[in-house]
């Protein structure tokens, strides 16, 4: 995964909702009339089932790829909320790097904090690296995986298992605290 991904995630998919203005609209006044000036205050946010969105980089190489069976926005708390089979697929230079699969995920545009809850898995590409948890965070400004629940890593020669971890971008690196595990 890249510096800053997340970050393009959120105001893609915010772009993408927008344009698709998929969302309810309570009742309509009668002719004539306006709507009242904080009428939208009530209104459900913007909403979008089948969600794919392909983020490019500058030179319009592909990034990432995200899917979920739905997303909405949530603009006054500055969130896109993904659900349902959430897959989100990284790239560097045309390569696959990883993959991050979980049942929902957030990101906060105003912190470029992300989040993926349920039952969440990370791959990394072509390392074989495998990541388990059931919430799981990455921090935009200091480049880290973090979580504080349980968390079980799998590489080609040790199982790890413990609660709570950081990791940098692409699992190089990890440290998980409350640690028990095996050497394969």
């Amino acid at each position: 995964m890249e510096s800053g991904a997340p970050v393009w995630v959120c105001r893609a998919v915010a772009g993408v909702l927008a344009g698709l203005v998929a969302c309810s609209v309570g009742q309509v006044p009668p002719e004539g009339e306006l709507f009242p000036e904080d009428s939208l205050q009530g209104m459900p946010p913007q909403w979008a089932v089948g969600v794919s969105v392909r983020l490019l980089d500058s030179l319009g190489g592909l990034r990432a790829h995200v899917e979920a069976d739905t997303a909405s926005s949530v603009p006054e708390q500055g969130q896109v909320v993904f659900r349902y089979r959430v897959h989100v697929r990284f790239f560097r230079a045309g390569e696959l790097i990883g993959e991050l699969f979980a049942d929902s995920a957030r990101i906060e545009d105003h912190t470029g904090l992300m989040a993926a809850f349920g039952h969440v898995v990370v791959r990394s590409h072509p390392e074989g690296r495998r990541l388990e948890t059931t919430e799981l965070y990455w921090e935009r400004k200091r480049q880290l995986f973090f979580s504080p629940a349980f968390v079980r890593i799998v590489t080609p020669s040790e199982l790890v298992e413990g609660i709570g971890f950081e990791a940098t971008h692409d699992l190089q690196m990890y440290r998980v605290f409350n640690v028990r595990g095996q050497r394969q």
